[in-house]
């Protein structure tokens, strides 16, 4: 606990990706909580077993032991590795002040389990919950509008929460009952820090992108609400207008988390085919941050048509 006189506190992250694992939700867990060290707090966090090698860094105490987030009932045999169940004991090891819980339901395998975090550890600890977004989990067949009121019963069992953007402000805000609730709009986890002998015409060449298109960038999983369909849409128009273009697509496509991403990367694929535009389309599949930062300055434009 923080000790009289400090302004130190130990601040717990539960999170359902962390890097070297695949993902946006992973990734910013990792630049918040190096953002709070620089502050001086002491973060903890508990995270998927798949979340290794573990990155070890001065103030940044990383647990890689959740095997699955679980479901809803009593604990059985062979559970132990179950997040929930795993951290009220972690909160107290730790003495944690605060636990931020980032979430988004495809971290956490559309587990609800997740969803009832913020009211099992709430009489331990207080219990801010981070919205990626108000996607639903998984509940069973048919369960329809029962899977919003989990989102929203997550959120009202917080001690705070924090959303990413105007629209699931208003939708909590519309609610009603709520904790506070801060629009904190989601920054870019990219560093600029190209290779140190970075040069954008030789980069481009290297990369098979010629040096006098016009090229467009985007960055992120493929997924209906990322809007590769339109970029792709975008570049065929430009083409007919007689405009040099290209998009560059930077990243990986699936991510270690949501497995729907591979019908959907399958899906734009297909449609940059069925647009006669394959040898515009150029993907770089996973790669470093520096290569990131690298791709995305050799880039004319960068376009994210969120929806």
């Amino acid at each position: 606990m923080k000790t009289k006189g400090s302004d130190s506190m130990r601040i717990g992250i539960i999170t359902g990706e962390f890097p070297p694992m695949q993902g946006g939700v992973g990734d910013y867990s990792l630049e918040l909580g190096r953002a709070m060290v620089t502050q001086g707090q002491e973060i903890f966090v508990l995270t998927s077993d798949r979340a290794v090698p573990i990155i070890q860094e001065r103030g940044l105490h990383v647990q890689p032991t959740v095997a699955n987030w679980g479901r809803w009932g009593k604990q059985k045999s062979g559970d132990g590795r179950r997040g929930e169940l795993q951290a009220a004991q972690w909160i107290k090891a730790n003495q944690l002040d605060v636990v931020n819980i980032q979430y988004q339901a495809a971290a956490y395998n559309m587990r609800v389990a997740a969803n009832m975090l913020p009211e099992t550890l709430g009489h331990i600890a207080p219990v801010v919950t981070t919205f990626h977004d108000l996607l639903v989990p998984y509940l069973f067949p048919k369960a329809g509008p029962v899977r919003k009121k989990v989102i929203y019963r997550m959120a009202r069992q917080s001690s705070g929460v924090i959303v990413t953007n105007r629209g699931d402000e208003r939708e909590l805000a519309q609610q009603g009952h709520m904790p506070p609730v801060m629009r904190i709009p989601i920054g870019s986890n990219i560093a600029v820090q190209p290779p140190a002998d970075y040069d954008k015409t030789v980069w481009r060449e290297a990369h098979f992108l010629p040096h006098d298109a016009f090229i467009v960038g985007f960055f992120g999983f493929i997924n209906r609400s990322k809007g590769v369909d339109t970029l792709a849409q975008a570049i065929r128009l430009l083409l007919d207008r007689g405009v040099n273009a290209h998009l560059l697509i930077v990243g990986g496509q699936t991510g270690a988390s949501d497995q729907t991403n591979i019908q959907q990367a399958d899906e734009a694929e297909r449609m940059v085919g069925g647009l006669g535009i394959s040898r515009r389309v150029h993907w770089t599949g996973f790669v470093t941050p520096e290569a990131v930062s690298a791709h995305l300055m050799a880039c004319d434009v960068v376009a994210l048509p969120f929806r």
